[in-house]
């Protein structure tokens, strides 16, 4: 290899590094981006974790506060979606008990005030403790909100590994489908979205 072919060479490495570096600059842009929606008080939250909007939900966004929660989703990803119904749900923000319910354990149902709007081109659901007695309640109880249900679809916190199901009683007969999806905070993806089947007659 002559001098000028090095020089040549050289430089294409160059150029090459420099396109490389930029195209992973616009992808991580691109993905601050989508979960940069802030919801109301999130800098009074107890934990705030976020994940890409490649899934069935269309979610990019979950923030725990000490009394209730918040999830942000895609709302273009959303109504794409055949996993989730959020288009066919009547916004407002004083939906209370209809619609949503608060997830956690032990076994309880808090009484909750909750809302769904549409801002930017996001979905954002929140549900919260109904009164401060109630919310007396869930700290007696020991409560710990561990994800929402919203019109028949769950999300599960799960330490930041956010689980996505839906029960499908239409699609099979003599039993169900569980419709599951799954997000790996080590790696920053989401799983394959899974199905299970569950017979109506179980084993005696």
């Amino acid at each position: 290899m002559n001098r000028s072919t090095r020089i040549i060479s050289a430089k294409l490495i160059v150029v090459m590094r420099k396109i490389t570096a930029l195209l992973m600059a616009v992808v991580t842009l691109f993905a601050f981006a989508s979960c940069a929606y802030r919801v109301k008080n999130e800098d009074k939250a107890e934990k705030v974790y976020t994940c890409p909007s490649d899934n069935m939900y269309g979610l990019e966004k979950i923030v725990v506060f000490e009394d209730g929660i918040t999830m942000v989703f895609d709302k273009r990803i959303c109504d794409k979606s055949k996993h989730n119904e959020f288009d066919k749900m009547e916004p407002g923000d004083e939906l209370y008990g209809k619609y949503m319910e608060l997830r956690g354990k032990p076994y309880y149902y808090p009484h909750i005030s909750n809302s769904l709007l549409v801002k930017s081109g996001k979905y954002v659901a929140s549900a919260f403790y109904y009164s401060d007695n109630e919310k007396a309640i869930c700290e007696e109880k020991e409560f710990v909100i561990c994800g929402m249900q919203i019109y028949g679809k769950f999300i599960d916190i799960n330490d930041g590994n956010i689980i996505l199901s839906y029960e499908d009683w239409g699609t099979v007969t003599d039993g169900h489908l569980v419709i599951k999806q799954q997000y790996d905070a080590s790696t920053g993806k989401w799983g394959e979205v899974e199905e299970e089947f569950f017979s109506t007659w179980s084993e005696g």
